[in-house]
């Protein structure tokens, strides 16, 4: 680093010159000053281009990235920021409709929008043409629809200027032809749009997703039969598009008829077709051999295979077939890579994770041996769009593979949080999953108290919390017996938009019925009360929740509101629970109610309705005890008779329920 300063010479005249901050004596600072206005000459230093965002980049370096502040693209006011997944989603998604909006308006009013005023003018802001049959083209057009990356317009353009006999150049038809080759005859999403991206990218990873196949007698076609001679080019990338987009027979059929006619293909071309060797019926030692041979084509082309070839090798090898075969190629490949100095990207040991750390293969450490390697130069570099699923697998891998590997998941999320490498965790989807298993690794392996620290700097405003996991540290707090923290953790979950799930709601309603608050213990005070609070907001979410017919959850079973009653009870809130004990009798009973209130629930608020000196309703409940089976019927009578001074019409009813017995004993005790 280096300070500027301003200097006056000898001659009067002023000059910039530059102050290293380094130790140096008296005397070489003046040598130094004397040789400078001796020779009176300034050299500048070559320009260095930077970006727009560089130096905002650099300052954030110095000060690290915050876990616990929302996502920039959150920050618009600080009232809205989205804590949910879903609401993530929508929020990122609505900015980007609106600027969808704004380039729509801007495309239908163009005439508004044409001022060139600016200097220099920034293209940007300008519409884009529009053409049609009728316009009149030519090859500049041709050229900034194809440097636009305008697919439809450059398809378009060029039919017209071929059928006005203009003569495109080779050069420009290698170029268009690799533009439709590569997005399939569709104009991309914008670079800008990178949540809608992220959501096409999404869709595609999803069961049901159809994949984007090739269009048959496409432009792409005729144009690569009106090139002639055939180029080399050409031929690699028809090749390459075809298997980008599942046309595998035309693509093999090109392959072929270029070698046989002895057409140089590039190491694109040869990587391309590695990859797409897995065919129906074809087993892992064809796969292998055929691989070889291949490899030998290269070599014969006298072409350097690098770390794409890799990975293509690596993921036709883990297509199937028996695991310590599949094993043993892996390790010869690496072998033979690591001889060729071709260092592994991030793909590379996502494949490897896949086939030392699968389902069917035998316990190994080469996770360890990746992480170890990656930590000496954590600075990583992306090789291609499946670097992004390393950490995720690396993470599944600790979670569901791995004994003891809360260290093991730590230090994978050290490289994580090191300079700019969460951008490796991908969209907001797999970044979701990736902290999911990183959590309950966590939880499973280490204390409560560690979990909690890690959790607080993840939600949530980095990870939303899931129904999975929530289930998990409830089940984790329910053997420890950490029951002061479920006030927090319910917080969270109405903060990430779960609270009406019926079996995270069963969960830590059981959770709070089991274990009840000790009133000696001071980290338990006032829970009675916030567990009440809390079994009080989902039954309310239950009766009001418009969407539980979507998600299958319209049926209430009684088991979970006799639960309610008792923590509501246990906070003496006697009026919410009549409000549910009446929803769940048979003369009032609400449909959606399946079951029968348990034993305790029910003797518990007959126990509540002689306090609060509330006979009819305890006379209901003896009903509902004998019609439905539940709890000790003439106990419940023999309760009330001896606890309330009952109305006639009211002790007819209590000895039609239960017999005359009940009034006999009850007067024997009294006497």
């Amino acid at each position: 680093m280096f300070r500027i300063s301003r200097m006056k010479y000898k001659n009067g005249s002023n000059g910039i010159v530059q102050n290293l901050f380094a130790r140096q004596s008296t005397a070489t600072a003046k040598k130094t000053t004397e040789s400078a206005n001796e020779s009176q000459r300034i050299v500048i230093p070559k320009k260095i281009d930077r970006g727009p965002t560089d130096l905002l980049y650099t300052l954030s370096k110095t000060v690290g990235r915050d876990p616990t502040a929302a996502h920039y693209k959150y920050h618009d006011d600080p009232y809205l920021i989205p804590t949910s997944l879903y609401n993530r989603d929508q929020y990122a998604l609505s900015k980007e409709s609106g600027k969808q909006t704004a380039q729509w308006i801007k495309q239908q009013h163009a005439k508004l929008f044409n001022s060139k005023d600016a200097k220099p003018p920034i293209e940007a802001f300008f519409p884009k043409p529009v053409y049609t049959d009728e316009s009149e083209v030519d090859l500049k057009c041709l050229e900034d629809s194809v440097e636009s990356l305008n697919v439809c317009d450059a398809i378009l353009i060029y039919r017209l200027l071929t059928a006005k006999n203009v003569t495109v150049p080779d050069e420009l038809k290698q170029n268009i032809l690799e533009l439709v080759c590569f997005y399939n005859h569709k104009d991309p999403i914008p670079f800008d749009m990178f949540e809608a991206r992220g959501s096409a990218e999404a869709s595609k990873r999803s069961r049901d997703a159809k994949p984007d196949v090739w269009v048959e007698n496409s432009f792409a076609d005729q144009l690569f039969q009106s090139i002639e001679p055939k180029t080399p080019a050409a031929y690699n990338t028809m090749i390459r598009g075809l298997y980008k987009f599942s046309s595998l027979e035309r693509a093999e059929e090109l392959y072929n008829e270029a070698n046989e006619k002895k057409i140089p293909l590039d190491l694109a071309t040869y990587n391309s077709f590695i990859r797409n060797i897995n065919k129906p019926g074809v087993t892992a030692e064809m796969r292998w051999e055929q691989i070889k041979i291949t490899l030998g084509d290269i070599n014969k082309r006298q072409l350097k295979p690098n770390v794409k070839t890799l990975n293509a090798i690596l993921a036709t090898i883990k297509a199937g077939g028996n695991i310590h075969s599949i094993i043993d190629y892996a390790v010869q490949t690496m072998a033979e890579f690591q001889a060729l100095n071709i260092e592994p990207s991030l793909e590379t040991y996502a494949h490897l994770l896949d086939i030392f750390h699968g389902k069917q293969s035998p316990p190994s450490n080469v996770i360890y041996q990746i992480v170890e390697r990656i930590e000496k130069n954590p600075n990583l570099i992306a090789q291609g769009p499946d670097d992004l699923t390393f950490f995720y697998k690396a993470m599944v891998v600790c979670r569901f593979r791995l004994r003891n590997s809360a260290s093991l998941a730590r230090r994978i999320d050290n490289i994580v949080t090191h300079s700019d490498n969460i951008k490796f965790l991908g969209d907001a989807q797999q970044e979701q999953f990736y902290y999911r298993y990183f959590l309950t690794t966590i939880l499973h392996n280490e204390t409560f108290a560690e979990f909690i620290r890690t959790y607080d700097q993840l939600v949530p405003e980095t990870y939303s919390l899931e129904p999975s996991v929530a289930d998990d540290i409830f089940s984790t707090i329910n053997i420890t017996g950490t029951i002061q923290h479920v006030p927090k953790f319910w917080t969270d979950i109405v903060i990430s938009g779960i609270s009406k799930r019926s079996q995270l709601n069963d969960s830590i309603l059981a959770l709070m019925t089991t274990n009840q608050p000790l009133a000696d213990v001071k980290e338990h005070d006032g829970l009675v009360d916030q567990f009440a609070e809390i079994a009080w907001t989902i039954y309310q979410n239950a009766m009001n929740d418009q969407f539980a017919s979507a998600r299958k959850e319209e049926l209430i079973p009684a088991t979970r509101l006799a639960n309610i009653v008792i923590l509501l009870l246990q906070a003496n809130r006697h009026q919410n629970a009549r409000t549910i004990v009446e929803s769940c009798l048979e003369q009032q009973k609400d449909k959606r109610i399946i079951g029968c209130l348990t034993d305790e629930a029910l003797s518990a608020f007959i126990d509540s309705c002689v306090v609060n000196k509330e006979p009819r309703i305890a006379i209901q409940c003896v009903a509902y005890s004998i019609e439905n089976g539940v709890g000790d019927a003439i106990q419940f009578g023999r309760k009330i008779v001896q606890s309330f001074t009952l109305e006639t019409n009211e002790i007819k009813r209590i000895t039609d329920l239960v017999g005359q017995d009940v009034l006999k004993s009850a007067q024997k005790s009294t006497e």
